[in-house]
């Protein structure tokens, strides 16, 4: 997990109940579209690489990936 991710991580989740923190339901799928516009937003000068990909794990067999596409 990137420093940046993990700091953002702690400050606006840590010890909070996520539905109140969040505008939607706190999915997996949520979560991942979140943490990866959030990732997507962070970016600095002129990076052209592909979108950030999220896996947040619902348990230890399951999880959501979210990637903006390509516009």
């Amino acid at each position: 997990m990137p420093v940046s991710l993990a700091k953002y991580v702690r400050s606006a989740f840590h010890g909070r109940v996520l539905n109140d923190v969040l505008p939607v339901s706190p999915t997996c799928e949520h979560l991942a579209e979140h943490l990866s516009q959030w990732l997507a937003g962070e970016r600095l000068g002129s990076y052209d690489g592909p979108a950030p990909l999220v896996r947040v794990s619902a348990t230890e067999s399951s999880w959501a990936e979210y990637r903006k596409a390509p516009e």
